[in-house]
């Protein structure tokens, strides 16, 4: 489980000040779950990014996609449809997608619109069949 929160907007604009054309890339894994990166909030974040260039006397055309799991090579594949469309992508994923991105799209620029602030994993279902007492391991980041 990941819990991520949006980093604030004027960090954002700040990224892709210079930027003319915008993906804003929604994750539909973990980051769905805590409202922080899905469809829905990767197309809030565009509409404030959108308003927030203008208010800045800046013109940037946002555009909002979104893959199943940013994190997953099965699924990233879907993200060349937009290869070389954009100056930068706004990835709503939690750090583990933003940087897999990065590193399979290093001509891209990736920037995280998001701040990863907890995780947690379960024992393996043959770790519980086994009578090891259900624990899970919290990580706060």
């Amino acid at each position: 489980m990941i819990v991520a929160e949006r980093k604030p907007l004027a960090e954002i604009l700040e990224m892709v000040k210079d930027c003319k054309k915008i993906l804003v890339l929604a994750c539909r894994g973990c980051v769905t779950v805590c409202s922080a990166g899905g469809e829905r909030e990767a197309e809030i974040l565009g509409s404030l990014i959108r308003l927030g260039m203008k208010k800045n006397g800046r013109t940037a055309e946002v555009f909002e996609g979104s893959l199943v799991r940013q994190c997953d090579r099965e699924y990233v594949d879907a993200i060349d449809q937009w290869k070389g469309q954009y100056d930068a992508i706004v990835s709503t994923a939690c750090g583990v997608g933003v940087n897999f991105i990065a590193n399979l799209r290093p001509a891209d620029n990736v920037f995280p619109a998001l701040n990863t602030t907890f995780l947690a994993v379960r024992p393996s279902r043959a770790s519980r069949a086994n009578s090891v007492p259900a624990a899970v391991t919290v990580f706060s980041i």
